[in-house]
Order: structure tokens, then sequence, then C-alpha cells
């Protein structure tokens, strides 16, 4: 009935990603895993509680760099706020040069 208020809504969703998940954009080339617990209430942002794993090359400053070390963590924390964890690395003769990211 439209004289009756919406009831109020709250989400509770779990992705997981599988073995096998590819992503290529941003300059990273490489898979991704882990899995993400989502919770919104309406009116408010979702939240995010996890961890999701990088591991591939990624593209920097016209240098093609391994992901030596890669993730994005939540702690309830807002979906587009993750925690950056990032090492990418290469090797120029007998000395390592890297790029991190926090």
């Amino acid at each position: 009935d439209a004289d009756e208020p919406a009831r109020p809504w709250r989400a509770r969703v779990r992705v997981t990603l599988g073995d096998d998940v590819r992503l290529e954009g941003f300059g990273f080339t490489g898979t991704v895993a882990g899995s993400l617990d989502i919770s919104q209430v309406q009116g408010a942002q979702a939240l995010a509680t996890g961890e999701i794993t990088l591991a591939g090359r990624y593209d920097a400053y016209g240098q093609r760099l391994t992901i030596a070390r890669g993730g994005l963590r939540y702690a309830n924390s807002p979906l587009g706020e993750p925690a950056i964890d990032l090492r990418a690395e290469r090797k120029v003769r007998d000395r390592t040069v890297a790029l991190e990211v926090t």
C-alpha cells in the first residue's frame, strides 16, 4: 500500500573469490583471492570486514613490477576505503627496486 511507510532494511553478504579470479586494469594484471563480509543498513554506507589478496604484476611509471605483497584489508570499514598494503618490485642488475603503497 502506498500509504504505508517502507520497512527499514538491512543486508549482510559474504563475497568469496574463487581459485581462478583474474583482474586486469589500472596497471594491474593478475589474480585476486579472499573474502569479505559486507553489511549495510538503510541510510548508511556499506561496511566490510575481511581481506582481498593480490598476486601478479603492476605497471607503474613505465616499469613492469612484480607484486611481492599485495592486499586490501577491511576491519568493519567503509567498502570504498580499504587499508592498502602493496609492494611491487623488479630487479635492476644486482639491486631490487620497489614501489610500496600503504
